[in-house]
């Protein structure tokens, strides 16, 4: 665990998760910039995951259980390496061709909704319609918490379950 090497910790003596979230908030004594660093790595590393997983679904990833408290810690991070390029001989590319946005930040959470919408002519006709070439993913926090969320999901499934029946 990198806390522990970056902090000099004792690996047998690595606080837990939350303890580290504490310490990285400035609430309980410790290596404050390490804990900040863990996050900031895990998130990295979680965007680099979400992005591979992100180019097979088309919909809204929603982050909860308890790992959704620390987004503050994390989440930055994590949109980032999503944003990110590859570097290549030719130069960098984008490693989605999505822009993923912040859904907690109020200022992304805007640029999603707003979108990059404009009025384009229909070839052909006088006809004018809205358009908006901006591919988007919002990354957003569940609040219904993991037992709530697991329950409406299997309530959702059964339901879909019975309507195939008929």
């Amino acid at each position: 665990m990198r806390l522990v090497e970056d902090a000099g910790i004792a690996e047998g003596a690595a606080p837990e998760p939350k303890d580290i979230f504490a310490i990285g908030k400035g609430e309980k004594p410790g290596p404050r910039a390490a804990a900040v660093e863990a996050f900031r790595r895990m998130g990295e590393a979680a965007g680099d995951a979400l992005a591979s997983a992100v180019t097979l679904v088309d919909g809204v990833v929603a982050i909860g259980g308890g790992l959704a408290g620390a987004a503050e810690l994390f989440l930055p991070a994590l949109v980032a390496e999503m944003n990110g390029a590859f570097e290549t001989p030719s130069g960098p590319i984008p490693r989605l061709e999505v822009r993923a946005f912040n859904l907690e930040d109020p200022a992304e959470r805007a640029a999603f909704v707003k979108g990059s919408a404009r009025e384009v002519v229909i070839p052909g006709s006088a006809r004018r319609v809205a358009y908006d070439p901006l591919k988007r993913i919002g990354i957003g926090l569940s609040r219904l918490g993991t037992s709530r969320a697991t329950a409406l999901g299997a309530y959702a499934f059964a339901l879909a379950s019975l309507d195939a029946r008929r």
